[in-house]
């Protein structure tokens, strides 16, 4: 009798790890290859920056815009940033313009958070407000002096999950 409850004890372990195998556990898994959908129709996975954890964390599509936004600021790649924003908005500033009031006034730009606005928010239409740290070489040319840090975003015509930004402002 003890033979059998030993056996049995060793066909349920069997059984167990073979099931978690299975389900993934033990690093045989196949990659998503970085994209993922996380709540929103479209997230895009990416390491936390200053994340030593090595851990992804997916943001929606929106707040990563944002993110990707100033980071082509601070990384002066101002044309890329500039096509981040809907062809309403690009003839109000042209890219010069546009150029110069980062190029001339900030000399860094990090993403600290983004905090969707959903009082301000509707049917095709998200209002965002972005924490930045911030460095200026001389006070930016709108009302405080900073980077305004309220944006609406709307769905990008031609990209199906994709943003643009509409406006900026220094309020909502």
């Amino acid at each position: 009798m003890r033979r059998g409850v030993k056996a049995l004890s060793l066909v349920a372990a069997f059984l167990v790890i073979a099931g978690l195998l299975a389900a993934g556990c033990g690093g045989g898994g196949e990659s998503n290859g970085g994209a993922e959908k996380a709540g929103n129709t479209t997230a895009d996975v990416r390491t936390v920056e200053g994340d030593t954890s090595g851990e992804e964390v997916a943001r929606p599509a929106g707040e990563q815009l944002l993110y990707d936004y100033f980071e082509a600021i601070d990384e002066g790649r101002y044309r890329d940033a500039f096509e981040m924003r809907t062809m309403s908005l690009q003839p109000d500033a042209d890219y010069d313009a546009f150029a110069a009031s980062y190029s001339d006034y900030v000399k860094s730009v990090r993403v600290v958070s983004v905090k969707r606005l959903p009082e301000f928010s509707s049917m095709g239409r998200e209002e965002f407000q972005v924490e930045l740290d911030a460095t200026y070489v001389k006070p930016y040319p709108a009302g405080s002096g900073q980077i305004p840090t309220f944006f609406i975003l709307v769905p990008h015509p031609d990209r199906e999950g994709a943003w643009l930004i509409e406006s900026e402002g220094t309020g909502p």
